[in-house]
């Protein structure tokens, strides 16, 4: 259960919840919404620009072997989308927010980690039309681990 299965079981749900949202690239292709663990890649080109695209950045975590209450990583969710149509303004990332916000509440669980504590997210708030980014932080705690106590007999 390190933190990068966390980033694994994160990107299996992300995966399950956007799956039947209609999203377009830069030059309004049906396409998928890319995920990348900790950043984006590297660009070979000025055209390697991956929108739709959702960042899984680990920021922090503890660990306190005799509390296993307190062992927690903390997650953002870093979202980025092209969307031109002059109605729309972004609102599909405002429904992917959402959609993750109602997966989390309704069942907390992934596979070997857990939600824990508030979830928080932001939009940000500068006209940056046709791009629209927002972000979110979740906290998780793994399933329990069971000290073994025979290691010292």
């Amino acid at each position: 259960m390190t933190p990068q299965n966390l980033q694994d079981e994160i990107k299996e749900m992300l995966i399950e919840v956007s799956k039947d949202i209609t999203w377009k690239n830069l030059d309004g292709d049906q396409t998928n919404l890319e995920i990348f663990k900790q950043n984006l890649p590297k660009k070979e080109t000025d055209e390697d620009d991956p929108f739709p695209y959702c960042i899984i950045r680990l920021i922090d975590g503890s660990h306190n072997a005799i509390n296993d209450a307190e062992n927690k990583i903390r997650v953002l969710l870093i979202f980025g989308i092209h969307d031109n149509a002059e109605e729309n303004q972004g609102d599909i990332m405002l429904n992917l927010i959402n959609r993750i916000v109602i997966r989390l509440s309704e069942n907390n669980v992934l596979k070997t980690f857990y939600q824990v504590g508030k979830i928080e997210w932001v939009i940000d708030d500068e006209d940056t039309y046709p791009y629209f980014f927002g972000g979110m932080t979740l906290e998780f705690a793994p399933a329990h681990i069971q000290r073994r106590s025979d290691i010292f007999i």
